[in-house]
C-alpha cells in the first residue's frame, strides 16, 4: 500500500473508479465508498445520501475524490435532482465536518455525458481500441 496522501474516492465502482484505484494505488492510500462493491482493499458498500452513516469515513482523509453517479444512464434532469444531488451535498457537507481540505468533482456523469455514445468514446467504453491512437483520439 502507498504510504502518501489519504484520498477516499467516492463513487469507487463507477467507470473511472478501477482504473484510477489500479493506477494510482502506488502513489495514494485509498479509502473508497460506493452503493456496489468494489474488489480492493479499504472499499466500503454505503450510500452517501446517508451522511451520518459515512461520515466517519471521511475523518483523516487529505482529498476526497467525487466520480459517482446514481442516476441511471441515460438519466434526467428529475432523476439527477433526486438522486444525484442530495449525494453531492453529502459529500461535500461530510468533508466540510471532517476538516478535509481538498474536494476533487468529477464525476463521469457530469463530464462525460452522453459522449460515450460517439465515436471513439464509445470504442473506449466498450473496450474496443482497435484501431485508436493518442493522436487519434
Amino acid at each position: 500500500m502507498a504510504q502518501g496522501r489519504k484520498v477516499l474516492m467516492v463513487g469507487a465502482a463507477a467507470r473511472m473508479g478501477p482504473t484510477l484505484l489500479r493506477g494510482l494505488a502506488s502513489k495514494y492510500e485509498f479509502n473508497g465508498i460506493d452503493l456496489r462493491p468494489v474488489e480492493a482493499p479499504h472499499m466500503h458498500v454505503a450510500d452517501v445520501r446517508d451522511r451520518e452513516s459515512v461520515q466517519q469515513l471521511f475523518h483523516g482523509q487529505d482529498t476526497v475524490l467525487c466520480i459517482l453517479r446514481i442516476t441511471p444512464y441515460p438519466g434526467t434532469w428529475e432523476s439527477a435532482y433526486e438522486r444525484d444531488l442530495p449525494a453531492f451535498r453529502s459529500v461535500f457537507e461530510a468533508a466540510r465536518i471532517a476538516g478535509v481540505r481538498r474536494v476533487v468533482f468529477a464525476s463521469s456523469s457530469r463530464v462525460t455525458e452522453q459522449y460515450e455514445r460517439e465515436h471513439p468514446y464509445a470504442a473506449i467504453c466498450a473496450g474496443d481500441y482497435t484501431g485508436l491512437t493518442p493522436a487519434g483520439v
